[in-house]
């Protein structure tokens, strides 16, 4: 059988579809048919079928590149018939099979059947890449009508997807921060227009904003220059109502193009603000905010104006200042509200902008000074001290005293000739202020090369340390009592390790300190946040006693719950309860009373710290000899704990709202103070519901929580917009800051503990005996100061005659009866000044109950005398006491810090030698130094005083004079009727 022959026409066509003809090898009559796939066919047959399967889809192609006439369907065209040889090769076992197939399924018209044939000639080629699929795809022949799917399918993925809709749907937006209300600005043609637009009943004054100053040329001036410019200077902005809210009233504003010409510009002074004021022919325009192109030009002048404002209210009476207020005590104002930092110091910036000043002086002078019947100024700013001086050292020239140089000076000839034959042209008025603002350039870079003004060179080595003053944070802590150990304390430093001499603080042994108080250098109960929580200088002198034992490592022993009461207790198996409270973990034993350790005394507390966990912290502070770690305070000692926890509990609270959210900054201020107040009573970390009164305590209390988020380790949350709003507003308040000019690594000395408790008995205040002249002889010297009676006096100068022979026979004998003998000698001293001091159950700490005698005793005097506190109430504490700086009663009037008798109670009426009544009687009383005066909740009017004693009324006795008073750190707290009056001369 012989094969069928191809002819000219079909070589033809097969070559247009793309295929190739090659001779044979064998008989060079013998022809191979090339396919586009690069599939070799021996016979024409075979050429012919692939030929009549693949014309359709041709031509199916070509109609879909003329419909949609895009430049990527013929380069993907081009592209296949451009693979790689390996890839031809894997196509064409599918191309055998599928040219056989395709024709009868191409008959039918059914797609699924193509379809189905194409996925089992997949199957049987063994292709399962991409391209053989691609190539499957095209070799199906489709109907007319399927020819927009062929057509979608062609081209890029970012073809296929340019019909898809992306819209959202199904979002609700929740607020109207959540849209975006375009304002457009209303224009005006003419100056007239929008005058009239903006009328208001500011009569022709209007503010400006946005705004700008320029010349006929279109170049920007100045505004102190304006009346120096050769023709009309112009402006433009947004002019609006002078009584209009430029930042709300958006569509009360109407933008001109051009207003003026400019005819004056002055600034006017009050004791709120300066105004700067731009005069047409027209209006007058108050400058609020400069346009952003014009602002560079426009805050050299702002800046003047800070400086003569400042200079307006140190002089003004109205303003609070004084006129005849001298150079030097108006730079110290100036110096204090911080004008002129940019320059290398307030003196420079005055003398560098002191023609400017001292014209701004005689405007104040039109403006404000008064004038006599004449019209002649009688108030004169330019006249007063201040001003003739400032004139004086303006007078010397920029090279006089206090202006920065670097040695070098320039001299002009040519302007020294004119300045001696008089004005120049008429360009010497902008070349003068010219070369006023170059100086005043180059005194702000001295001062930032010298380490001065903005950025300057030199800078600390961290930020300052802001301790805010102790009468801020007075009302948050109870009322002052005293530290009275009931048991004896050992000293700290008998614990010193001296091989931890010059160490780091870090390399310190861990202990607990259990039953803790914490008071100051007198004895009285302090606070911790006295003292700096970083590692910067003070001296801040505060200590602590409790009873020390070792840390076994065990994080679960004084840790403070975060999220419970201070009260409630979150102890561990150990037993030891948390803050103030004393409770224990469920199913263990309750904390013992007494631990286990040693009573000590601590040395002074140089630094403490919050460490928080997930859901306990932990307080430590650390002495010289050690870190130590609170566990459960004192009773007294309660309510001066829970402060300093609740702040803490506070910090993690407000570090937590501001991480829960998705950005930092989210959360303002105000925000955060919005929900500390919306917090149920029940909650740890409740101040108030007023959030004025919760802003005041973060803000007072604000460095514990800066501490917190200083150590916090995601940088995102420390440089929240809270964190710096909080040191803002505690800038504020009384404070003062902590530097620490140069880091240098601290390191442990023993020194001496200077803590009170150290003479201290442990009975109360009792002072141990003074082991002076503590001899036989002299003993007997000091006795006949002791005893009144004659007979008694010659008795004891026989025993003293005979003590003295003794002596003389060995003076230099002691023995253990010396030292009895010596100290009831001390104990008789002590015993001589009882009857002026009281027990420690009667100080400042003790209750109410065990006065209530003693006011008795005081409403019953009351009849007699008229007992009223003088003056206005100063503050009312956290307590609910009423405070006054002074009082009266019957004929003595007193006040804060003076020294009053107080009358003697009946255990030292009855202790009186002489036993006198009336006046005479209440000399035995003790004399007091008023610390307080208040009204307590029921209505008592009592006194706070600190203990005086007279000179033989000490371990001194008659070595000491009566006109002597020594001080005490004992305190008393008296109804205000046992003032007896003035301290009496002895």
């Amino acid at each position: 059988m012989s094969l069928p022959m191809a002819s000219a026409a079909d070589i033809e066509r097969w070559k247009a579809m793309g295929g190739k003809v090659e001779q044979g090898k064998k008989k060079a009559q013998d022809q191979v048919f090339v396919s586009p796939a690069g599939k070799k066919l021996k016979s024409w047959a075979d050429a012919a079928k692939l030929m009549e399967s693949d014309k359709p889809v041709k031509m199916d192609e070509d109609k879909v590149e003329r419909d949609q006439g895009t430049k990527r369907g013929k380069e993907n065209v081009a592209n296949e018939s451009k693979s790689d040889a390996g890839t031809k090769k894997k196509k064409a076992r599918v191309d055998d099979s599928v040219a056989e197939k395709k024709p009868a399924a191409a008959k039918k018209g059914n797609k699924r059947a193509a379809k189905q044939e194409q996925e089992e000639a997949e199957g049987e080629g063994g292709a399962s890449d991409k391209d053989v699929n691609e190539e499957q795809d095209k070799d199906v022949k489709l109907e007319p009508q399927d020819s927009k799917a062929a057509a979608a399918a062609v081209g890029s993925g970012r073809r296929a997807a340019q019909g898809k809709a992306y819209k959202e749907k199904g979002i609700v937006r929740s607020s109207k921060n959540d849209y975006i209300v375009v304002v457009e600005e209303v224009k005006a043609e003419t100056e007239a227009e929008a005058l009239q637009q903006t009328s208001g009943s500011g009569g022709i004054k209007r503010k400006l904003t946005d705004f700008s100053l320029e010349d006929e040329s279109g170049q920007q001036v100045p505004v102190d220059r304006v009346l120096l410019v050769n023709g009309p200077v112009h402006i433009s902005g947004v002019v609006y109502p002078a009584d209009a809210d430029v930042s709300k009233d958006k569509d009360k504003g109407r933008r001109v193009a051009k207003l003026g010409p400019v005819k004056e510009w002055k600034v006017l002074y009050s004791s709120a603000s300066a105004q700067v004021l731009l005069k047409t022919s027209a209006g007058l325009y108050e400058l609020v905010r400069p346009s952003q192109k014009y602002r560079k030009l426009y805050s050299p002048l702002e800046e003047q104006v800070e400086l003569c404002h400042n200079v307006y209210c140190a002089l003004c009476p109205e303003a609070g200042g004084n006129l005849s207020a001298s150079y030097d005590e108006v730079v110290a104002k100036l110096a204090r509200a911080k004008v002129g930092k940019t320059y290398g110091s307030t003196r420079d910036a005055l003398l560098l902008n002191g023609k400017f000043v001292l014209s701004q002086l005689a405007a104040m002078t039109s403006q404000h000074g008064s004038t006599n019947a004449s019209g002649k100024s009688t108030v004169s700013y330019t006249s007063c001290a201040f001003g003739t001086t400032l004139a004086a050292e303006v007078a010397k020239g920029p090279s006089g005293p206090g202006i920065m140089t670097n040695g070098i000076k320039i001299v002009d000839p040519l302007a020294a000739e004119q300045q001696q034959g008089g004005s120049g042209g008429p360009g010497d008025a902008m070349t003068e202020a010219d070369e006023e603002m170059a100086r005043r350039l180059q005194a702000k870079l001295d001062a930032e090369s010298y380490g001065g003004g903005r950025g300057g060179g030199r800078k600390p080595a961290s930020a300052p340390y802001i301790k805010i003053s102790e009468e801020e944070i007075a009302d948050d802590y109870p009322l002052p009592a005293q530290y009275n150990k009931e048991e004896e304390e050992m000293d700290e430093l008998l614990l010193f390790d001296d091989d931890m001499v010059d160490a780091d603080p870090e390399d310190l042994p861990r202990r607990l300190l259990h039953d803790f108080a914490i008071y100051n250098a007198e004895g009285f109960f302090s606070t911790l946040e006295l003292v700096p929580m970083d590692r910067v200088d003070h001296d801040v002198e505060i200590f602590a006693s409790g009873v020390v034992t070792e840390d076994e490592g065990d994080w679960s022993v004084g840790g403070q719950a975060v999220e419970e009461q201070a009260g409630e207790g979150s102890g561990s198996g150990s037993g030891s309860g948390s803050g103030a409270g004393s409770g224990s973990a469920a199913g263990t034993a309750p904390a013992p009373a007494h631990p286990a350790g040693m009573r000590l005394y601590l040395s002074q507390v140089r630094e403490w710290c919050v460490e928080v966990s997930c859901d306990m912290l932990f307080i430590s502070l650390r002495t010289d000899v050690a870190w130590y770690r609170l566990v459960k305070p004192q009773t007294k000692y309660t309510h001066w704990f829970k402060t300093i926890l609740r702040c803490a509990q506070l910090a993690v609270k407000v570090i937590g709202l501001i991480s829960a959210e998705s950005r930092a900054s989210r959360l303002s201020f105000a925000d955060i103070i919005k929900q500390l107040a919306q917090q149920p009573d029940t909650a740890p970390t409740f101040v108030s519901r007023r959030p004025e009164v919760v802003e005041r305590y973060v803000v007072v209390h604000g460095q514990i929580i800066l501490n917190q988020f200083k150590h916090f380790p995601n940088k995102a949350v420390q440089r929240a917009a809270f964190v710096g709003e909080l040191k803002a507003k505690m800038e504020m308040r009384r404070h003062s800051k902590l530097y620490m000019a140069k880091v240098k690594p601290i390191k442990v000395a023993k020194g001496r503990n200077n803590n009170p408790m150290r003479n201290r008995a442990a009975t109360g205040l009792k002072a141990k005996p003074m082991p002076a002249t503590a001899t036989t002889m002299v003993k007997a010297v000091w006795r006949n100061y002791f005893f009144a009676s004659a007979k008694k006096e010659e008795e004891e100068a026989a025993a003293a005659a005979a003590v003295a022979q003794e002596v003389e026979e060995d003076a230099n004998e002691e023995d253990g009866e010396d030292a009895a003998e010596e100290t009831a000698l001390a104990e008789a001293a002590n015993n001589s000044g009882k009857s002026a001091r009281r027990g420690a159950k009667k100080g400042a700490g003790a209750d109410k109950p065990a006065a209530e005698g003693s006011q008795a005793k005081g409403k019953k005097k009351a009849g007699k005398r008229s007992i009223q506190f003088v003056g206005p109430e100063l503050r009312t504490d956290a307590a609910g006491r009423v405070l006054f700086g002074s009082a009266k009663v019957g004929d003595t009037s007193f006040k804060l810090g003076d020294v009053v008798h107080l009358e003697a109670d009946e255990e030292q009426a009855t202790n009186n030698s002489g036993g006198e009544e009336g006046a005479a009687a209440n000399d035995s009383g003790p004399l007091g130094l008023v610390i307080a005066l208040f009204q307590d909740t029921d209505g008592d009017k009592m006194v706070q005083v600190r203990v005086l004693l007279r000179g033989p009324e000490t371990v001194l006795g008659d070595a000491g004079s009566d006109c002597e008073l020594f001080l005490t750190e004992e305190a008393e707290v008296r109804p205000l009727a046992e003032v007896a009056g003035p301290p009496r001369p002895p």
